[in-house]
């Protein structure tokens, strides 16, 4: 999941609540370090901050069978 924020997060935590199966890790990238590891989910999600790592988004897309993007029009 490409921006994961308030929109994002939602989908993010209905894709990891109790009783829904999807393949895990589900790897997500967000603006701040900060938010990165507050989203990180040991096992569950990774998450990347693109602030710094510039090649966030490439790294959670690669071997993706799904992308949401989840990003301000």
């Amino acid at each position: 999941m490409i921006g994961v924020g308030s929109m994002g997060g939602a989908i993010l935590e209905g894709l990891t609540a109790p009783g829904i199966r999807t393949p895990l890790p589900i790897t997500v990238t967000t603006q701040s370090a900060r938010s990165a590891s507050e989203r990180t989910v040991e096992g569950r999600v990774v998450a990347l901050a693109a602030e710094t790592a510039p090649e966030a988004n490439r790294v959670a897309v690669r071997g993706a069978g799904l992308v949401i993007l989840g990003v301000k029009p």
